[in-house]
């Protein structure tokens, strides 16, 4: 699955109105494209993707790169990103990942936490989009303090 500047935008975007903030620009757009770069191969194996997806959410927090609602965002492209490798999240409650983000954050602690909580699916077409109609996303986005 390969995530663009443009997913991760649209992702910060509709974060923002869930939380009825105002949309926060993109400002590291440098930094964007190094993490992208690091996910950028086709993962081959469900321990690929469980890495990439905490690599996906560990830089993203590491390295803010919108003016507003960072973890948020990390968590909903994490979310997609899995789903768009064929994995789901079993863990369908705003804690997992509330209780997630306030451990210290390594890419071996998320991979940790994430992998027993994971089932493989069918990937949705449009992964990006689809996150945001889960109740558990919404809840998660809304709980989630930036």
């Amino acid at each position: 699955m390969r995530l663009t500047i443009e997913d991760f935008t649209y992702i910060n975007h509709q974060v923002q109105q869930i939380k009825a903030t105002p949309t926060a620009e993109l400002t590291d757009e440098v930094g964007l494209s190094h993490l992208l770069t690091k996910i950028q191969e086709t993962p081959a194996t469900e321990a690929d993707v469980v890495q990439q997806a905490a690599t996906v959410l560990t830089q993203l927090l590491d390295h803010p790169v919108f003016a507003a609602g960072n973890l948020a965002t990390a968590v909903v492209a994490t979310i997609a990103f899995l789903r768009a490798s064929g994995y789901e999240i079993t863990e369908h409650v705003p804690g997992f990942f509330i209780a997630l983000t306030d451990q210290p954050l390594d890419a071996t602690n998320v991979s940790s936490a994430l992998a027993p909580a994971l089932r493989e699916i069918e990937a949705p077409n449009d992964a990006i989009h689809s996150v945001f109609t889960d109740e558990w996303v919404l809840a998660t986005v809304k709980a989630l303090a930036d």
